[in-house]
């Protein structure tokens, strides 16, 4: 059948629109059918919003390919360790600016060589100790041997 008139080209364009468009909930999910797809494949809440997020601000794109399938795409990330509450915590959780754990080890010792309540120190004099000082150099004994033990 061959059209020639303007009108029959849009009706079939239209009919091809119609018929020939995707579901748009299979491409793009909203938060509440993600958040329990991921509660129901054993991911948290946060793994959801994670996604949801990540895919509003990209366009709805894994890498540089549209996602078709919102779904498969959070199984594969859950298979391949993806999602944010798989991944482990980097090496160093310290928050910028925090004195590295040696350092503070530097540190501690050598408060501690010249800390009144030190009984190897030679200024030490048990009489003039007050109890706060002694609680304080206990304390750095014991945050000391934590860091030892972390390093």
């Amino acid at each position: 059948m061959l059209f020639t008139r303007h009108d029959d080209h849009e009706a079939v364009s239209l009919w091809n629109t119609r018929h020939n468009a995707k579901p748009e909930s299979k491409s793009r999910g909203s938060i509440e059918e993600i958040t329990d797809f991921c509660a129901k494949s054993g991911l948290p809440e946060s793994d959801a919003e994670y996604f949801f997020n990540k895919c509003e601000g990209n366009g709805w794109l894994n890498g540089k390919h549209p996602i078709k399938d919102w779904r498969a795409t959070i199984r594969s990330w859950k298979a391949a360790g993806y999602m944010p509450s798989q991944k482990q915590p980097a090496v160093s959780t310290s928050p910028k600016g925090q004195i590295p754990a040696w350092k503070q080890i530097q540190a501690i010792k050598s408060q501690l060589e010249t800390h009144p309540a030190n009984p190897e120190w030679i200024g030490y004099v048990r009489e003039k100790v007050t109890p706060e000082q002694r609680e304080h150099y206990q304390n750095q004994k014991a945050n000391l041997k934590r860091l030892e033990a972390m390093v």
